[in-house]
């Protein structure tokens, strides 16, 4: 009886195990690019040659001056979006992979329209405008 005991406690306990790391590691994707951008007075500044010389539809946008990274996305439509990396629950800083967006602090997850997919965050992620040239991405801080 011992043994079937110790059996089932064991598996329920591995079962349990696969569940919570498997919830971590969802957030853990592939690095994305970070790219420090120039800020001129409240505009970010990319060029649209160093975006698609990464590869990839998503890139981190950093500058030391910001509070949060900006996600810098580009949709299969060709329309690029700039997410605030801040969560809308309770403000902390978000964890942004190839195909969504997570809080590592209390599991809210967003898409990459910004929109939320798991709560406790109700509203979605603050967008910044932007405008897009022949040569580079203008993204407008002054929201």
């Amino acid at each position: 009886m011992a043994n079937r005991r110790e059996f089932l406690k064991s598996s329920c306990l591995a079962c349990l195990g696969v569940a919570v790391s498997s919830s971590f590691l969802a957030s853990c994707g592939t690095a994305l690019p970070i790219f420090n951008v120039e800020k001129n007075g409240r505009q970010l500044f990319i060029s649209l040659k160093e975006f698609e010389a990464q590869k990839t539809h998503v890139m981190v946008l950093r500058n030391s001056i910001l509070d949060n990274d900006i996600l810098l996305v580009k949709h299969p439509d060709g329309i690029f979006e700039a997410l605030d990396l801040m969560c809308t629950h309770e403000g902390f800083n978000l964890t942004p992979t190839k195909d969504k967006i997570y809080c590592n602090q209390h599991g809210s997850v967003f898409d990459l329209y910004g929109h939320v997919l798991k709560e406790p965050a109700l509203k979605p992620l603050k967008k910044f405008p932007l405008k897009q040239t022949d040569t580079q991405i203008i993204i407008n801080l002054n929201t």
